[in-house]
């Protein structure tokens, strides 16, 4: 094995067996994501953080704000509101997610959810980036 070869890219790989088709596209999507927040100037905190309550797929900085993202991995997708692709339950589940991280917190810090919605059908992909998409 090289040396050069990165920690994520070793799980990916031995998970990636494991995993079915729409795991996998997923996974590629929050990669995908999180390659375009870094290029945008996100600074990205954690990936697939979970807890007793769930997983947020990304946490990342966003200059004074921290930021919890949800990304959607769409390969057929006809429908562009993010809204469309969370339901109620979930809405309510990453706002105890964000709360439950920050909640060991001293500090007060602004924070938001974003949606990023990934089309997979695209060549290249392309994603649309929602910022503040559930009011927390």
């Amino acid at each position: 094995m090289d040396f050069a070869t990165s920690t994520e890219e070793v799980f990916a790989s031995i998970f990636n067996k494991f995993m079915t088709d729409a795991q996998k596209l997923g996974s590629q999507a929050e990669i995908f994501a999180k390659e375009y927040l870094q290029k945008i100037g996100y600074q990205i905190i954690d990936t697939n953080y979970r807890c007793s309550l769930g997983e947020i797929d990304i946490i990342a900085k966003d200059h004074h704000e921290l930021v919890f993202i949800e990304v959607k991995s769409l390969s057929n997708a006809k429908i562009f509101d993010p809204m469309d692709h969370m339901t109620i339950k979930k809405q309510k589940k990453l706002i105890q997610l964000a709360q439950s991280y920050t909640s060991s917190w001293v500090q007060d810090i602004d924070q938001r959810i974003d949606i990023i919605l990934v089309y997979c059908h695209t060549t290249p992909w392309t994603l649309n980036h929602f910022k503040n998409a559930i009011e927390n």
